[in-house]
């Protein structure tokens, strides 16, 4: 029995790929670097998604690390611009979840398109080899989309605590200024 495993470990392992074919007599384990492959055979990929899901993923982690350096200096200090303040937390958390979803959508892309139908080399298929529906997501495609739930967390957090619905509001009165010292005027 021919068959053949790979599993598409997704946008962090999209440099180097490992494949496995059962073929009866023991596994044939290959590594695939992707970018060699992209070169030999042009329609494996197309590269510019490739590429476009690389720096997605890129940018958002270095939002990500933004965010969280200005998270804690705003918990040491009080922010005195506003991109470094609250207006900033929503901002760098906003631009990351935006990079996570344009790394998601792009490699969904990819995958629908291309990976499901093909994972193989051209050598490979011409060996007679198929792998058509025989790839599927992998962990880290999962992590991206945990990454931009926790984006949006991040977002929904900020936005809970600079509103305080929790605290009751107390209405303050205004009282007299002699009120205070019982109408004695106190001179020094």
């Amino acid at each position: 029995m021919i068959q053949i495993n790979f599993e598409v470990k997704s946008i962090l392992d999209f440099f180097n790929q490992q494949k496995i074919l059962i073929y009866g007599f023991g596994d044939r384990i290959t590594t695939m670097w992707i970018k060699d492959e992209l070169i030999k055979n042009p329609n494996f990929l197309p590269f510019g998604l490739w590429l476009f899901t690389i720096l997605s993923v890129s940018i958002a982690i270095l939002f990500g690390i933004i965010a969280s350096l200005f998270s804690i200096i705003n918990t040491v200090m009080t922010a005195i611009e506003n991109i470094t303040g609250l207006g900033g937390l929503f901002l760098w958390n906003g631009i990351g979840a935006l990079f996570c979803t344009s790394a998601c959508i792009s490699f969904l892309i990819q995958y629908r398109n291309k990976l499901r139908k093909n994972v193989l080399t051209q050598d490979e298929i011409n060996d007679g080899w198929s792998s058509t529906n025989l790839a599927w997501l992998g962990y880290s495609y999962f992590l991206v989309v945990i990454a931009l739930g926790l984006f949006l967390l991040n977002i929904l957090l900020i936005f809970i605590i600079t509103r305080r619905p929790f605290l009751r509001r107390k209405v303050r009165t205004l009282q007299n200024k002699h009120s205070e010292t019982g109408g004695v005027i106190m001179l020094y």
